[in-house]
């Protein structure tokens, strides 16, 4: 990208990363998501000047069949009005 005089990245992450939700066990995923939100920071700042654009797109809580797996119905019900997207 330096060579061709630009471009852009984008990541994908998981507003877990700054918002904590309770009723799963999800403090590693989390703290992994958290490192991807520090990268992107940290990668825009050092790639800037070589017009190298970084982005982050960070999802929300979406229901699937797979929450039933570590979650009751009602802890997902109270769990989606609770994932806010949070913008930098």
């Amino acid at each position: 990208m330096k060579k061709r005089g630009g471009g852009a990245i984008v990541h994908t992450w998981s507003i877990w990363a700054l918002q904590a939700i309770g009723a799963t066990p999800s403090s590693a995923y989390s703290a992994a998501n958290a490192g991807v939100h520090a990268l992107v920071h940290n990668l825009a700042l050092e790639l800037a000047g070589d017009k190298i654009r970084i982005n982050a797109v960070a999802r929300a809580f979406v229901e699937t069949p797979l929450d039933s797996t570590f979650m009751t119905k009602e802890q997902v019900q109270k769990t989606l009005p609770t994932s806010t997207l949070f913008i930098h």
